[in-house]
């Protein structure tokens, strides 16, 4: 896999993550402000101990996930599972950055325009 796939991969996984948590967080429901900012917790940790914390995660010796889920299977010691290891780390890391700036642009709108789209019966698609 090229640098460029990688990069689109980890862009896309995402943005589309960040917009589906953007839109859920946009909603009103019980326990919003909760999941706001739970929503912030991976950005909020810094790189060194977020890579730290997955290079625990993934030790096929003890880690949750390379013992765990794959019964100790080393998954950063093949080149092939090693790439999609990588990119899940960086799409945790900054999804919840790109929930926050969608959220940010979904809550600039004013409400009205959501308002006069549903009275000249637009979808809920095409409002997005």
């Amino acid at each position: 896999m090229s640098e460029t796939e990688v990069f689109m991969q980890q862009v896309i996984y995402g943005l589309s993550n960040g917009m589906i948590i953007a839109l859920v967080v946009n909603s009103t429901f019980k326990g919003r402000g909760l999941l706001r900012t739970a929503m912030l917790v991976p950005w909020a940790i810094p790189t060194v101990v977020s890579a730290q914390m997955w290079s625990y995660m993934y030790n096929d010796s003890f880690g949750l996930i390379g013992r765990g889920l794959l019964g100790g299977q080393a998954l950063l010691a093949n080149t092939d599972s090693a790439i999609w290891a990588l990119i899940a780390v960086d799409v945790w890391k900054t999804t919840s950055f790109m929930a926050l700036l969608i959220l940010a642009g979904l809550q600039s709108l004013p409400s009205d325009m959501y308002e006069a789209a549903d009275m000249d019966g637009a979808s809920k698609w095409t409002q997005l």
